[in-house]
């Protein structure tokens, strides 16, 4: 609400515990790769062929397996 669109995280992932090395900073280096496709599950599917078609393909170009009726496309893209 107060950020700016372009500072929203678009993936927030949660983690057992930081990697860390002896020195205690972080260790980027060290993070795992975010899932990007973690939550699609609990966004309505498309309801027709038309949506379908549409769904389908622009996951294809987003490199996406699946997208919902509600995916921000623009902001996944």
């Amino acid at each position: 609400e107060h950020l700016p669109a372009h500072m929203v995280p678009t993936v927030i992932s949660v983690l057992d515990e930081i990697p860390l090395p002896p020195v205690g900073t972080l260790d980027r280096a060290a993070l795992p790769a975010p899932n990007l496709t973690a939550g699609t599950g609990d966004r309505p599917a498309p309801t027709d062929p038309l949506e379908s078609l549409v769904a389908d393909e622009v996951a294809d170009v987003l490199g996406r397996d699946r997208l919902g009726v509600d995916d921000p496309c623009v902001d996944l893209g």
